[in-house]
């Protein structure tokens, strides 16, 4: 006895739903392993940047032996303690320049934020979500905020000062993406500087260093 046409049509329907439902997972895995390896990709960029790898020995460690690379003019190391950092990051005004390794600490953290708020732009363009970066970044991020105990409050303050006065918006909004809210400093009531502005200006860099090539273009095109 065969079956029935209708039950042969439900039989049909269901095979279909669930070759179509398979499908779906596969597509759906297909497209976490593609966004994972290129989440992973964009961390082995970030990661191979010297800028980045020493900003994140000066915020794990409070005293530390530093090679900036380069040996511009015989300076390539420099030893670097939370007062050094802290020194660099908010020089005290009036200020007519600074000098080694000063200078090589600011514009360390000038391409560290830089490249850091690239993943910001990266998850609004949605080329990947929070989730996805949380694995690579959280803990980062947590040692910015502060939470994890590697960083003082005056470091943090002035972390959050050049976040705020360097116009880094991109890394700021990415902080709140995690539950980190960055407070600005008392006077953030002024239009913030703009990166190159605040943290490069000729007069405090020299012009053959390292990163100056990437960032100083931006300072000329303003003048």
């Amino acid at each position: 006895m065969f079956p029935s046409p209708d039950l042969m049509y439900q039989a049909a329907g269901v095979l279909t739903a669930g070759a179509m439902g398979f499908a779906l997972h596969r597509l759906y895995l297909g497209q976490r392993w593609r966004v994972a390896e290129f989440v992973n990709t964009e961390m082995r960029r970030f990661e191979a940047i010297r800028e980045v790898r020493n900003a994140c020995v000066m915020l794990d460690y409070t005293n530390r032996e530093i090679d900036f690379g380069g040996d511009v003019g015989g300076q390539r190391w420099g030893r670097v303690d939370r007062a050094i950092l802290i020194a660099a990051l908010c020089p005290p005004k009036g200020s007519n320049g600074l000098g080694f390794p000063l200078w090589r600490v600011r514009d360390t953290f000038a391409v560290f934020f830089a490249e850091l708020g690239r993943f910001e732009s990266l998850i609004r363009a949605g080329l990947f979500s929070p989730r996805e970066l949380e694995p690579h970044l959280g803990r980062r991020l947590g040692v910015l905020a502060g939470l994890a105990g590697r960083i003082d409050r005056p470091t943090r303050d002035a972390l959050w000062q050049f976040l705020h006065r360097g116009g880094y918006d991109e890394v700021i909004a990415l902080m709140r993406r995690f539950g980190h809210e960055v407070a600005p400093p008392d006077d953030a009531q002024a239009k913030p500087k703009q990166l190159a502005d605040q943290s490069l200006p000729p007069q405090l860099v020299p012009r053959d260093s390292l990163v100056a090539a990437r960032l100083l273009p931006r300072w000329d095109a303003r003048r």
